[in-house]
């Protein structure tokens, strides 16, 4: 009777580990999943968190041509919108 106590860790256990596997590659994100979600900001006037999003990704795929492209914009618009509003 005690290798049916064994025998259901090991099932649970297999479980387990199967989840977090399975959970960790539906969070695995893409460079164009970051260049997405930063063009999605973008288009809502939220340029900083763009920013931040494409910073983001860039720290994943420095070398992603769309995300360097877009950050080089993104900063552009930034720069000339703290010029135009500043906090102050």
């Amino acid at each position: 009777m005690w290798w049916k106590s064994i025998k259901s860790k090991l099932v649970f256990g297999l479980f387990v580990s199967t989840f977090c596997l399975v959970g960790k590659v539906a969070v695995a994100q893409t460079a164009t999943d970051f260049f997405n979600r930063a063009a999605r900001s973008y288009v809502k006037t939220a340029k900083e968190k763009a920013l931040s999003e494409v910073n983001e990704g860039l720290t994943k795929y420095p070398n992603d041509a769309k995300l360097k492209a877009l950050k080089e914009k993104l900063l552009r618009i930034v720069q000339i919108q703290r010029k135009l509003f500043p906090l102050h």
